[in-house]
């Protein structure tokens, strides 16, 4: 689950007037596979990288 894994996203800034979505609360608690389809949706072009839980970032 979620809780034991750090996730980061990077994606271009959006443009001008308009805010991207950059925090995913609501994936806490999911597996990461679903994690990563939810912020791909709101950010399709998010290079997604998984970390083991404590790890520096």
């Amino acid at each position: 689950q979620l809780t034991e894994s750090r996730m980061s996203c990077a994606a271009p800034k959006a443009p001008a007037g308009e805010e991207k979505k950059t925090s995913w609360p609501e994936v806490v608690g999911k597996s990461i596979e679903e994690a990563k389809e939810i912020i791909l949706k709101d950010m399709p072009n998010a290079d997604i990288d998984v970390l083991p839980a404590g790890s520096a970032m």
